[in-house]
């Protein structure tokens, strides 16, 4: 084992305490502000590809896609809701 510091050493702490801060957020409900600090999974994706190592891109590459996923359902519900789209009328047919 090496004291060499590697350039994934930096990327792989700060994608750490970046991920860390967007899940606490997101525990406290600041929404939409955590969506920003979940760049640490973009951070642990590079670290994976440095690495060679294909779980740790599989895995990142999952949450992303569930966050988007998550993120794409919200709006939709909430264009649906501003819209009125399925909100009760008050008028007959």
């Amino acid at each position: 084992m090496t004291d060499k510091f590697q350039a994934f050493d930096a990327v792989k702490w700060v994608a750490t305490v970046i991920q860390l801060i967007g899940y606490g957020m997101t525990g406290m409900n600041l929404v939409p502000y955590n969506v920003f600090f979940f760049l640490g999974i973009f951070l642990w994706f590079a670290v994976g590809f440095m690495w060679k190592d294909k779980a740790i891109m599989v895995v990142h590459f999952g949450a992303f896609i569930s966050l988007l996923i998550g993120y794409l359902n919200a709006l939709i519900l909430t264009c649906i809701a501003v819209s009125g789209v399925f909100s009760q009328s008050t008028q007959p047919l």
